[in-house]
């Protein structure tokens, strides 16, 4: 609608007159924002403690994001649930039996996660075993 005013301004009037009228403009919105300072202050203040509040909570949100991330990827697949019931897998139409199993101690848990963690370390020892072999064996052609 503006756009439409400037051009009907524009054909009507020669170029010196339009920009008159500009400078004019410019002048009462300068004139209305001396005279109202507090009003502008404040509407700049407003302004400004919205866009950081905007931009804060877009940060808080990213890190948010980014450290769950890395809390379930730094669990990767060394990750288990232990549960006392089964599967509940049927096949056929035999009658469902359901079975009580008995609860896991918390030494039981402790038992099987120290297995497991002695488990990971007697694979790892193996493998760097099965390296240094390895790199034994291609020195020893090396040298040959």
């Amino acid at each position: 609608m503006y756009i439409g005013i400037f051009i009907y301004l524009y054909d009507q009037f020669n170029e010196d007159m339009v920009s008159k009228l500009l400078i004019e403009n410019a002048k009462v919105a300068a004139g209305a924002i001396k005279s109202n300072k507090l009003r502008t202050i404040l509407t700049i203040v407003i302004i400004t403690i919205g866009i950081t509040a905007l931009i804060g909570i877009i940060t808080a949100v990213q890190s948010i994001e980014t450290a769950i991330s890395s809390n379930f990827t730094g669990m990767g697949a060394n990750t288990f649930t232990i549960e006392n019931r089964g599967q509940n897998i049927q096949i056929g139409k035999r009658k469902r039996t359901t079975k009580r199993h008995s609860f896991i101690s918390y030494k039981e848990a402790q038992l099987s996660r120290n297995n497991l963690v002695f488990r990971q370390l007697l694979q790892y020892l193996i493998m760097l075993r099965e390296e240094l072999l390895l790199n034994m064996d291609l020195k020893k052609q090396i040298l040959m």
